[in-house]
């Protein structure tokens, strides 16, 4: 197989205005733009391959290869955008490649098959950027781009500038994922998560702010996951081998209100259909249940349970209710709690 490394060099200058910058201030993520050019229908190139799109959200885009010589590969390339970037930071990003899945079929020629590459460009410095050539799939295995030297730039009012995260799973074939930001004034916010607090006091139970969320309807759960428009703002994976059952509960801390728009609760393996998913603050005020929808593939239906509440939550603690602990998948970076993943902005 030959993959084509690209690496998206928008147009455009780095910054949009002129004029000397001032370094009180901070840049914001406004909006992120997706665009899906995988997904192919028919087989194609001298490989005879497929791409499929398993999931997407702003935080990874999740692939699988098959060629007709039945071997598969399944990968995914997942980054850290933030929602705030701060004048003087360096490269304040990561992106990774993990290989979940790699099946060689009988006279396959090559001991082993190589993910496809994946690029992170910033638009105040595009002459340097992240990027992963053709790494080998070593099932469980997870690559890191080496951290380039990238200082984040003052801006004035007016300025904008972007930061593209692009995957080429094979050929022509590419998905992209767009983050814009513009200069804002003042000091930054307080960063959504904030180390725990300690937290001994038993709670009274308290009934918090309902939304009107239901489930979209006809919905199958071999949907990709979608993604709000907002930023990642709570994240407890580090993309590793995966376990069914929580057994201890998955929490977060707030420092400051949050508007949440998606809640996402991972069920790898799960076969049922998504049961509710609900926030408890540490002074017991109860925020749902809400019926979860599901998302996955046709292979993997209901992997993916979320909800998409648009409830404001105040600063404190917060433990995530799942209805099925026994089917929530942990993994060794969240030390027996259910993985998770909570999209956000200030109100």
């Amino acid at each position: 197989m030959k993959t084509i490394t690209v690496a998206i060099l928008l147009s455009g200058v780095a910054l949009t205005s002129a004029g000397a910058a001032r370094a009180d201030g901070y840049w914001k993520l406004d909006r992120t733009e997706f665009v899906n050019e995988a997904g192919a229908a028919d087989w194609m190139g001298q490989a005879e391959t497929r791409i499929q799109l398993l999931a997407h959200d702003s935080a990874q885009f999740a692939f699988r290869e098959s060629w007709r010589t039945s071997m598969t590969q399944t990968y995914a390339v997942r980054w850290r955008v933030p929602d705030r970037l701060i004048p003087g930071e360096v490269a304040p990003f990561d992106l990774a490649e993990t290989c979940s899945e790699s099946s060689i079929s009988p006279g396959w020629p090559f001991a082993n098959t190589k993910m496809s590459p994946a690029s992170l460009v910033a638009d105040f410095d595009r002459g340097s950027y992240y990027q992963l050539g053709d790494t080998p799939c070593t099932v469980g295995a997870t690559v890191h781009a080496p951290a380039p030297s990238w200082k984040v730039p003052s801006g004035k009012l007016g300025d904008t500038t972007k930061v593209v995260v692009s995957a080429v799973p094979t050929y022509r074939f590419s998905v992209i994922q767009r983050f814009f930001y513009s200069w804002t004034g003042g000091a930054p916010p307080v960063a959504g998560t904030a180390p725990p607090a300690a937290n001994t006091t038993a709670p009274t139970q308290r009934q918090g702010e309902r939304s009107s969320w239901t489930p979209p309807a006809n919905l199958t759960g071999a949907e990709p996951l979608g993604a709000p428009p907002d930023p990642v703002i709570v994240r407890n994976g580090a993309d590793g081998g995966v376990t069914a059952g929580a057994t201890r509960p998955a929490t977060f801390d707030l420092a400051a209100p949050y508007l949440v728009t998606q809640i996402m609760t991972y069920h790898y393996g799960s076969r049922g259909r998504p049961g509710t998913i609900a926030l408890r603050h540490e002074d017991g005020t109860l925020y749902g249940p809400w019926q979860a929808a599901g998302a996955g593939s046709r292979s993997a239906p209901n992997v993916y349970w979320w909800v998409r509440p648009n409830v404001v939550l105040k600063p404190g603690r917060y433990t995530v209710i799942d209805s099925e602990p026994a089917s929530w998948s942990r993994e060794a970076a969240t030390a027996g709690a259910g993985i998770m993943q909570i999209w956000g902005r200030r109100p």
